[in-house]
């Protein structure tokens, strides 16, 4: 763990490059030990990994712009027969995000398993990319200064911190799953009434 987090030390170049495809909590953590021996400045850390992720969501807002409404709707067509997607509850899904999708991009930017994900919608509704960039960095900001301030003044506890994100990532993507699976379970309901 020490050569991990000597790799880090003075070397801001280092730690934005691999935020652009490393987790923040990686890098935020092999950074905060670096800070607390004066070689690095939290905040510095925190904005250069800010950057860096939001720089490395661009990829997956550009394939899923390549992808785009039309194509989706039609793969969500073909997927509907196994119940896996709804149609009419992706275009509602899609008519509330072109309200207030800055706003799902800004918070989901702070969700595991969530904040890759949130770069999706963004590109098949086609926000523009000054907004998507904003609300993405604002929202990657926000949970990596959190996260560097708490790595930062605990980080002789990390191994507990990450155990703790482990299961808030967990719990995320429990969430995803049940939501999965009761949608799913709704969709056959349905169509076992329906016939």
């Amino acid at each position: 763990m020490e050569e991990a987090i000597s790799v880090f030390s003075h070397n801001y170049w280092l730690i934005f490059v691999s935020s652009l495809v490393l987790a923040p909590e990686v890098v935020l953590f092999a950074s905060a030990a670096s800070a607390e021996q004066a070689a690095l400045t939290v905040f510095m850390v925190v904005l250069l990994v800010s950057l860096g992720g939001s720089l490395g969501s661009i990829g997956i807002y550009f394939v899923s712009l390549l992808l785009g409404r039309q194509r989706l709707f039609i793969l969500a067509g073909r997927l509907e027969r196994y119940y896996l997607l709804n149609v009419s509850e992706l275009h509602q899904a899609f008519d509330y995000f072109e309200k207030k999708g800055h706003w799902v991009v800004f918070f989901g930017r702070m969700a595991p398993t969530i904040r890759s994900l949130v770069s999706i919608p963004p590109g098949i509704i086609r926000m523009p990319l000054r907004i998507f960039l904003f609300f993405t960095f604002m929202g990657t900001f926000v949970w990596n200064l959190i996260i560097g301030y708490v790595f930062y003044f605990f980080w002789m506890h990390a191994e507990t911190i990450s155990s703790l994100l482990g299961i808030y990532a967990a719990v995320c993507l429990g969430f995803i799953i049940v939501l999965a699976v009761w949608l799913v379970g709704r969709n056959i309901v349905k169509r076992l009434i329906d016939n």
